[in-house]
């Protein structure tokens, strides 16, 4: 993973070829991806998967409510968006 604070690509997010960046406080982080993934459909793996996708449909909610996106904002863990912080803290508390 490599850290661009500024300089040629700018404050690049997405995808490029094997690259994948995002912008984490104002800073380019950059990452590879994988060659190839292929998700397993075991049921043991599939209800994470699904608990996690009733998680993000809820944080998406709460963020688009600008009052409580201000509020998590304020409370958010560093080097972490509020979405994320509203996903990982509220990921225990979900079902599918």
């Amino acid at each position: 993973m490599a850290r661009a604070s500024s300089g040629v690509l700018g404050n690049f997010k997405g995808k490029l070829g094997k690259v994948a960046a995002r912008i984490v406080e104002g800073d380019t982080i950059l990452s590879a991806r994988p060659a190839s993934f292929k998700a397993s459909n075991s049921p043991k793996l599939v209800k994470p998967r699904q608990k996690f996708a009733v998680t993000v449909a809820f944080a998406s909610n709460v963020a688009s409510l600008q009052t409580l996106h201000d509020i998590w904002q304020l409370n958010k863990e560093p080097k972490m968006s509020a979405f994320n912080t509203i996903t990982k803290r509220n990921f225990d508390l979900s079902s599918t």
